[in-house]
């Protein structure tokens, strides 16, 4: 018995010390400290009608100067083995942005977690200013995603990616649209969907993207329950001969607000009678364009136009124009200073007769990478 004690120990050892050791993770953090020091001036919206000034409102400004670190991050890229992988980071305005792991199974990659979507490929625009809207203020780091740029943000889910090719499936979205939500309950059976694909062509390249949403409201009347569909379709490239480089997206879609998009239109449907839902359709263009001048200056400048407007007779256009001209000037390596100045019309409002009123703001954003 001893002997055969003995035996399964030293057999129990052989097992364990031949075991693949796990090699320890490789942590590798960074961080991006930003203060974006900036002055806006907002010329109100008008008071619908305020026609020809027949009754108050508009023609006011409000001036105000923005010292902001919202756009602020740090993070860290952790490297497990050749297939496993992961990435995590905070900010300080948005909290956690980043949380998931990847796994190469050798035909792919599968990814969980907290990622950016495929649609984060059409961010082409590297404006360090901006608004979020004719009712708000400066908004650090836009990227013309306000401005007719498709962008779907950070979304928790899975995706695969195979190549060039993305197919991610994330939390859905939904919006009840009525005040009554006491009497409606929201139900998602399916995720939403996200796909895109990245086409190198040497010096040039193409991205196309699209995503789907949908699900249904039970209202407690019969017959009134309704269901929503939304989706976006989008489409871009660019081309860089060296010094220069020019990009460029165009996008059309359908509720891209309960699709979880940012806009500055307005781009939510609505509920008619019987809760007849009225849908909301949107496009938006951008163009952008740069040259780096020198090691330690680039240049860059952009124009996105985005309209919105609801399906049902008389409905007006909520339309938007923004555009911006800016500087990078490289300090030292990882320190950078961004003087741009950008100006957004917001155009007509989804109310008829009413001017949303224009923003123009200038500063500088101060930036040092670690």
């Amino acid at each position: 018995m001893k002997k055969l004690i003995g035996f399964i120990t030293a057999l129990a050892l052989v097992v364990v010390f031949s075991m693949p050791v796990a090699a320890d993770p490789q942590w590798n953090f960074y961080g991006s400290a930003r203060v974006h020091t900036f002055s806006g001036d907002r010329d109100l919206a008008d008071t619908a009608p305020n026609v020809q000034g027949t009754t108050a409102g508009g023609d006011t400004s409000d001036r105000d100067t923005s010292w902001t670190g919202a756009d602020s991050r740090w993070g860290a890229k952790v490297k497990v083995s050749d297939t496993l992988s992961g990435r995590v980071e905070w900010s300080q305005g948005n909290g956690l942005r980043l949380f998931y792991g990847t796994w190469d199974f050798g035909a792919g990659k599968l990814t969980v977690g907290q990622f950016w979507t495929p649609a984060v490929k059409m961010i082409y625009s590297n404006q360090v200013g901006g608004t979020s809207g004719p009712n708000n203020g400066f908004a650090a780091g836009r990227s013309m995603i306000d401005a007719g740029t498709p962008f779907t943000s950070r979304d928790t889910g899975l995706q695969l990616q195979f190549g060039d090719f993305k197919i991610a499936f994330v939390t859905p979205t939904s919006s009840l649209l009525t005040a009554a939500a006491a009497t409606h309950e929201v139900d998602t059976t399916l995720p939403q969907i996200e796909v895109g694909y990245h086409l190198a062509l040497g010096k040039a390249f193409m991205d196309f993207v699209g995503g789907y949403n949908s699900y249904d409201v039970e209202s407690s009347i019969a017959g009134n329950d309704f269901d929503i569909d939304s989706y976006f379709l989008a489409i871009g490239g660019g081309v860089n001969l060296g010094t220069f480089y020019v990009k460029a997206s165009a996008f059309t879609g359908q509720n891209i607000g309960v699709y979880g998009m940012t806009s500055a239109t307005a781009t939510n449907p609505t509920l008619g009678v019987s809760n007849k839902v009225n849908d909301n359709d949107t496009y938006g263009l951008l163009l952008v364009a740069g040259a780096k001048m020198s090691d330690m200056v680039s240049l860059e400048g952009g124009v996105g136009y985005l309209e919105s407007e609801l399906d049902v007779a008389g409905a007006n256009e909520d339309d938007n124009l923004t555009f911006y001209v800016q500087a990078t000037i490289n300090l030292a390596p990882g320190v950078s200073i961004t003087p741009e100045i950008g100006v957004v019309d917001y155009g007509d409002s989804a109310t008829k007769n009413q001017d949303d009123g224009d923003f123009t703001y200038f500063g500088i954003r101060w930036m040092i990478n670690f």
